[in-house]
């Protein structure tokens, strides 16, 4: 995403009509207004999984490492979206220009298509937690975790850097496929009873919806790698779409440890 913002290739501006520098500057301030909305929105919504998980530290339970790798990645994008909007409305093309341009929005678009992947991947693992425990401790124990989630995220980086966006399309069939796992797994749930560990106040449902939608916006992403990658106004509506699901991170982590109270 950052080599489309920054790099001001004509061939991303192919369709645009005669008029290409008014279409990208109203579609950088356009992206600008929706960055700086969805942030203010997500700040918000981490907040509240804060105070959830807060609450329940306080009540002797633990936290996934999944879910503070990603709520730590939320952090990070958050940083970085000041960065990436400075720069958006200064309409800079500064990708082959600045090395400290192309890593950092790089970063910032390499931990925004993590977020995208690892979201699917902490409500795989809440809904397996309740289904199969013991399933759940030993295929997602923290140090495993943490460390594959570090590469991930290293490694969509370096494919921000590279422009190597075949790599986001060959991903999608993985998010698919753990999408499609958690839908069954949910279907599957048994009813609440008091000796089944249970996470959630009631919102597998609501859980399995943040996740589809997270995944059809990464449909929608792979859709204009691959058929509509001359069309900026199609990179605009995708890539505002997709800096929103930063939203629905905060939103699953919170949902994971929301417990019913009196």
């Amino acid at each position: 995403m950052a080599h489309v913002l920054f790099s001001n290739l004509p061939a991303y501006y192919r369709f645009s009509g005669p008029d290409i520098d008014q279409a990208r500057v109203a579609g950088k301030k356009t992206l600008s207004i929706v960055f700086i909305t969805g942030s203010c929105a997500s700040v918000i919504a981490l907040l509240w999984a804060g105070h959830v998980l807060w609450r329940h530290l306080k009540s002797g339970g633990q936290i996934s490492a999944l879910i503070i790798m990603l709520l730590l990645n939320d952090l990070l994008e958050l940083l970085l979206n000041i960065y990436v909007v400075t720069k958006l409305l200064q309409d800079e093309n500064c990708w082959y220009k600045s090395m400290t341009c192309k890593i950092l929005s790089s970063s910032w678009s390499g931990s925004r298509i993590f977020g995208l992947h690892l979201h699917p991947v902490v409500a795989l693992e809440s809904v397996l937690y309740l289904r199969h425990p013991p399933c759940s401790t030993h295929v997602f124990f923290p140090s495993c975790s943490i460390t594959v989630s570090i590469i991930a995220f290293f490694c969509f980086v370096l494919c921000e850097v590279f422009s190597l966006t075949a790599i986001f399309v060959l991903s999608l069939s993985l998010l698919i496929a753990i999408t499609a796992t958690t839908g069954i797994i949910t279907c599957r749930m048994p009813a609440h009873t008091d000796d089944i560990p249970y996470r959630t106040k009631k919102p597998h449902p609501v859980v399995l919806a943040l996740v589809v939608f997270t995944v059809v916006t990464y449909i929608s992403f792979v859709l204009v790698i691959i058929f509509w990658w001359e069309y900026w106004e199609m990179w605009v509506i995708t890539i505002a779409v997709i800096s929103l699901t930063k939203i629905s991170d905060p939103l699953l982590c919170g949902m994971v440890y929301w417990t019913q109270r009196s």
